[in-house]
């Protein structure tokens, strides 16, 4: 398929890290949309290096459909996004997505971020806050010790409840 230039049909059938970050790189071959809904079915890792491939092998090519790939309204795609980050100590940036996304999965995102045993707690307040998980922040953080995070959401995040 790939010598064929049937790179699309050439990444569906192959699950070869290397050869998927080979032809992943080409995206000036790839339809955008097709390369976003691809990217939400790869794992965690699978994506990460994929991105990091794509930005390495040609910045200037690759960085916007990087960056749609970031701004993708599909909640696996902003989950996995979370993910990466996370793994990456991007602590910043999984921050804006958990206050800026509309698309997140709260309900999966807040419990992978209690397991993430993050030591800035910020992102899972944020994200609490938003979707109204208020009682299951206050009751992880007590049970975590995390009395600074408490004090941080009572007087700066959200002093009205």
């Amino acid at each position: 398929c790939e010598n064929a230039g049937l790179l699309t049909r050439a990444l569906e059938h192959n699950d070869d890290p290397a050869t998927i970050k080979r032809i992943i790189v080409q995206t000036d071959k790839l339809p955008e949309e097709w390369l976003i809904n691809y990217f939400g079915q790869l794992t965690v890792e699978l994506s990460l290096e994929s991105l990091d491939a794509m930005l390495i092998s040609n910045i200037r090519q690759n960085l916007q459909a990087v960056i749609r790939i970031a701004q993708n309204e599909d909640p696996d795609v902003h989950f996995k996004y979370i993910e990466a980050a996370t793994t990456m100590g991007q602590l910043n940036e999984v921050e804006r997505i958990c206050r800026e996304s509309n698309y997140v999965p709260a309900e999966k995102t807040k419990n992978f971020l209690k397991e993430a045993n993050l030591t800035e707690q910020l992102p899972l307040i944020i994200i609490c806050d938003r979707f109204n998980f208020i009682h299951d922040l206050v009751l992880y953080l007590y049970k975590k010790q995390q009395f600074k995070s408490i004090e941080v959401y009572v007087q700066r995040v959200n002093p009205a409840r």
